[in-house]
């Protein structure tokens, strides 16, 4: 499966325009009825508990936990496991959250919030 954001729909002609996650920056043209009939587009449907997470997760402030694994690790000297941070800003638009680790205060990192919980590599304090 490949997430991408839909970034415009052009009603009269049933054109959508998408940017996949995993290709920031370009954008492709997609027309809507024939890709939802030969399978090729489909809604995502998201069950409640994991809106309700992607709306806590990209709350500013909020205290979250990030996981990482050892090829995320490479030369960090982290071990792999679960780090809190802090949201410090949310892109709707690029579907990104800014955050930073209490382990590591000074540096900024910017992670797709989609791809996060689709990983299951995030979860709240309460999780």
């Amino acid at each position: 499966m490949v997430t991408a954001n839909i970034k415009k729909y052009i009603k009269v002609v049933d054109i959508i325009e998408v940017e996949y996650t995993s290709e920031p920056g370009k954008i492709y043209k997609v027309k809507v009825k024939e890709s939802v009939e030969n399978g090729t587009l489909r809604l995502d449907n998201t069950p409640c508990e994991v809106q309700d997470l992607y709306d806590k997760v990209t709350e500013i402030g909020e205290s979250i936990f990030m996981k990482s694994d050892q090829s995320e690790l490479e030369q960090s000297g982290w071990k792999p496991g679960w780090y809190l941070a802090e949201v410090q800003a949310f892109d709707p638009g690029r579907d990104e959250i800014t955050i930073i680790y209490r382990k590591e205060p000074t540096i900024i990192y910017t992670e797709c919030v989609s791809q996060l919980i689709a990983a299951g590599k995030v979860k709240t304090k309460e999780a």
